[in-house]
């Protein structure tokens, strides 16, 4: 699952690659509100146009207002492996892949019965890619079109596995898939194969992945702030070997798999 993100910490970055954010869109964001509030992310589509999306895809075909909310739910992420048979998700896969602009997004860490909000983010890269699914949906009820979005999950790296911890066995725990500057075409050219594509959701290690405990205000929606603060590290006594990890991992490796 991932449903908190961050965006546009450096407005005046120019974003990974040779696509900017358009001056409109207004960042940053320190924290985007919970996917299931369903805020809009800006995307990059496959004509590398900008646009802002709502989070939580709903595809086309939807006929009634009470299905969209149904199925939206449901849709904040499409699983990398699925995307191409779920019903919901496979027009978008095949023709609405999009990319979704990141500094960092938050996962939550479970320990002795408390749920931990940590920040994770790319050293080095101000600004990276979230490989997502677009469409446009027509509210039959109000004649209104309204373009939507999923982020795509792919199986936890050795690093996001210990800190997305709340399903017990490390193979079913997820993290958002971080496309490469270099793997950007690819993903948003509708004429890319498949099986290029698997290759991009495939899970790999990210050696410039780092993270750090935040503040638990983020566990409340009532206390989440759109402030710098809402990045700043906590030190908790009691997570300090996971925070370690989290602190050196891939340091010391030479092989970079984002910029490459």
């Amino acid at each position: 699952m991932c449903n908190l993100i961050s965006i546009g910490r450096n407005r005046k970055a120019r974003g990974p690659g040779p696509w900017a954010p358009p001056e409109q869109l207004d960042l940053p964001l320190y924290h985007v509100a919970s996917a299931f509030d369903f805020p809009l992310l800006p995307v990059l589509r496959a004509d590398k146009r900008w646009e802002l999306a709502r989070w939580g895809l709903i595809p086309y075909w939807t006929r009634t207002e009470e299905k969209a909310r149904q199925i939206r739910t449901g849709a904040v992420n499409a699983r990398s492996e699925s995307m191409w048979t779920r019903p919901a998700f496979e027009a978008a896969a095949r023709s609405g892949r999009c990319l979704i602009l990141v500094d960092g997004f938050f996962e939550f860490h479970h320990h002795a019965g408390a749920a931990y909000p940590f920040y994770i983010y790319l050293e080095g890269h101000p600004d990276f890619f979230l490989a997502g699914l677009r469409d446009t949906w027509m509210n039959p009820a109000t004649g209104t079109e309204e373009v939507t979005c999923t982020i795509v999950t792919t199986a936890a790296s050795s690093l996001m596995r210990e800190i997305h911890n709340k399903l017990p066995q490390p193979e079913e725990r997820r993290m958002p898939v971080i496309v490469p500057v270099e793997r950007a075409d690819a993903w948003l050219n509708p004429a890319t194969p498949v099986e290029e594509l698997s290759g991009i959701v495939a899970t790999r290690e990210v050696p410039q992945m780092r993270a750090h405990p935040v503040a638990r205000t983020l566990n409340h929606p009532k206390t989440r702030n759109n402030q710098a603060s809402a990045q700043e590290p906590v030190d908790y006594p009691e997570l300090s070997e996971l925070a370690e990890l989290a602190r050196s991992a891939g340091v010391g490796k030479r092989i970079d798999p984002y910029s490459r």
